[in-house]
């Protein structure tokens, strides 16, 4: 091998490994990618998150009928904040399966018992589905398709699909303030819930949609104010940490890393 070809080979053997060690590294889950505080306006009664665009969304409730939608970039700085109308007590929000615009998000109302659907821009839209009387938190995604998860108080969750119709349901006995869902976890791919105590600082818990516990996580702050899923693999929530929200952007995971024991047989391609 002559000097110009040993010096690509070089240069591409420390490109791989780099590769191998950053795509391990990056597997294991769940880990921190971003975080920011909110700044500019503090939404009162926090209970709901939602990404959309270069936005995002809080939800508050303050009283019966008085709920409002704030708006901050991606960075926490302050846009602006909106009444939202027809809603009585919000619970809890997410996003809403694919087949709507990105810019729609779910809202579990406890005094009606519906799951509303509102825009970004503040107004409402319409009805998702009419959840059980007991319903006080949703979580829409998955790995095969967009199921919806809608959790109790006690901590019994129900699965239904992106059309709702009911599938099955699991125990988990915790005080449940928030859910998301994903498609992936850790090291797997497949169908999950992340579940968030209410007035703890943690952890997060991840079940399989068959109900099967399947790890934990902890964040900083005193506990969730608010979480959806975005793509799978990534969590979006909000935290209250000391005084202040914070919102954090999480990777969960998906897949088998990549281990550095496949380094050898990276070094045999570049002899």
């Amino acid at each position: 091998m002559d000097t110009t070809n040993r010096r690509w080979a070089s240069v591409a053997l420390a490109a791989a490994v780099a590769f191998i060690f950053a795509s391990a590294a990056f597997s294991q889950p769940p880990s921190i990618i971003n975080s920011f505080p909110l700044t500019g306006a503090a939404p009162p009664g926090p209970c709901g998150i939602h990404r959309c665009g270069n936005s995002t969304f809080v939800i508050s409730y303050t009283a019966p009928g008085v709920n409002y939608l704030y708006e901050f970039t991606l960075q926490g700085s302050f846009i602006s904040s909106v009444r939202l109308p027809g809603a009585n007590v919000i619970a809890e929000t997410d996003r809403l399966p694919e087949t709507y615009p990105s810019y729609y998000f779910s809202a579990v109302d406890t005094a009606t018992q519906d799951v509303k659907i509102y825009n970004t821009a503040g107004s409402l839209v319409g009805t998702f589905m009419a959840p059980p009387a007991d319903a006080v938190a949703i979580g829409v995604g998955g790995r095969e398709a967009d199921y919806v998860y809608l959790a109790t108080r006690g901590g019994l969750i129900r699965r239904y699909s992106s059309g709702g119709s009911f599938l099955n349901s699991f125990n988990t006995g915790i005080d449940v303030r928030d859910l998301a869902a994903s498609g992936g976890y850790y090291q797997w791919w497949g169908n999950f819930v992340q579940v968030a105590p209410r007035g703890l600082p943690g952890p997060i818990y991840s079940y399989r949609s068959t109900g099967s516990l399947e790890g934990s996580f902890a964040l900083p702050g005193t506990g969730n104010l608010g979480a959806e899923g975005i793509s799978d693999s990534f969590y979006w929530c909000l935290r209250r940490v000391d005084t202040r929200l914070w919102v954090y952007y999480v990777f969960l995971g998906g897949g088998m890393p990549v281990k550095p024991a496949s380094l050898g047989k990276v070094k045999a391609l570049y002899k």
